[in-house]
């Protein structure tokens, strides 16, 4: 006989727990946009969950305004994602143009000819600093000379000056003693020798022999010849002073004008040298500038061979966004609108398993139905 036994055809398979993602979907799109202030984004990711996992009849006030205010935040990250867009667009369109190409072409060569001028000024300014330099060379040998001359001028009229101020010192002091009194005294013998000093470049051998002799005397018992001697020889003195002095007047205009061709001689080192210093600057902002050139060049150079590289980031760029607007539109406002109008989900309803009877042949003894022996019969001869 047939046994029966229960089927499973028709029953539901084992309930599988689905994770809703469409509340982690909205949340990420506005949790890290710049565009929304960072106070209002914690806010929201806390409270809008709480918000979406209550239906929408159930919701209290408070979580249906942070549902309105989760609108408006994912409406102000959609306007600025459409922002992005269009600056990504416009960068494609601008990097992709023909024109672009042939901008960072003009670059380099702009680079290329700024560098080679820049040599040009460096050799330019090379040849003044060494120009400079041979006038600070020459200046300093110009002073050399004028302080040569300078102390040539100098020395001559000092010697006069220093001449002049020694007679005339004698003639109002040693003389004066040996006119009033005698060389008897020690005193008299020192200004006698003085005096005889001075005065043998300019008195006769005759004067020079006499004037001694009446210098032994006192001013008291001296003949009139012997008085007649300091006479003369004070004659001799002043007409010397005089001479000297007329000397210092010619003396005088020649040390003047060596001290100013020293002066003039120094101004023109100073100049020289300021002339250099400035030389100098130029060439070292030369240095500099041609520096920068070498930099400008390579980075127009580097930037023209990248064009295609950079075509390639700003397609990719303007794709990305346009991705990501995309998604905004067809997914996230999507899940944003089927959880701001959440309702109850449907009760399931499970049918009753369904009874089958299913027929199971008896089973035959191996013995019934096995099969009858063959019996061969031999052949005729």
């Amino acid at each position: 006989m047939a046994s029966k036994r229960k089927s499973t055809v028709g029953k539901p398979a084992t309930k599988r727990s689905r994770t809703d993602n469409k509340i982690p979907t909205v949340v990420e799109a506005f949790a890290h946009s710049d565009a929304v202030p960072a106070g209002l984004r914690a806010l929201l990711k806390i409270s809008l969950p709480v918000a979406f996992n209550t239906d929408k009849a159930d919701r209290h006030a408070y979580e249906a305004e942070v549902v309105d205010q989760a609108q408006q935040v994912l409406a102000v990250v959609e306007a600025a994602l459409k922002q992005e867009h269009s600056g990504a667009v416009a960068k494609q369109s601008q990097v992709i143009a023909p024109e672009e190409i042939a901008r960072r072409s003009a670059t380099k060569g702009a680079a290329e000819a700024h560098l080679e001028a820049e040599k040009v000024t460096l050799e330019g300014r090379k040849a003044a600093k060494k120009a400079a330099e041979q006038g600070v060379h020459e200046a300093e040998h110009g002073v050399k000379a004028a302080q040569a001359d300078a102390k040539v001028a100098d020395k001559a009229l000092q010697r006069s000056v220093d001449r002049k101020a020694t007679l005339s010192d004698a003639l109002s002091t040693e003389f004066v003693l040996l006119k009033d009194g005698s060389s008897a005294a020690a005193a008299g013998k020192k200004a006698l020798q003085k005096v005889l000093g001075l005065a043998k470049a300019f008195v006769s051998t005759t004067m020079s022999q006499t004037f001694p002799l009446a210098c032994k005397k006192p001013a008291t018992s001296r003949t009139e010849f012997e008085a007649s001697v300091f006479n003369s020889m004070q004659g001799l003195f002043e007409r010397e002073i005089a001479k000297v002095a007329a000397e210092v007047g010619e003396l005088e205009p020649p040390k003047a004008a060596a001290d100013s061709a020293l002066s003039e001689a120094k101004g023109t080192l100073e100049r020289a040298e300021a002339t250099l210093k400035s030389r100098c600057e130029d060439l070292d902002a030369t240095h500099t500038s041609q520096k920068e050139a070498v930099k400008d060049l390579a980075k127009a150079d580097a930037a023209r061979r990248a064009i295609w590289k950079d075509m390639q980031q700003a397609c990719d760029a303007q794709d990305d966004v346009a991705g990501a607007l995309k998604n905004f539109t067809e997914n996230i406002w999507v899940a944003f609108n089927a959880l701001k109008e959440k309702e109850p989900e449907p009760e399931p309803v499970e049918p009753e398993p369904v009874v089958e009877e299913v027929a199971v042949a008896e089973e035959v003894p191996a013995a019934e139905t096995a099969p009858a022996p063959v019996v061969e019969t031999p052949m005729e001869a």
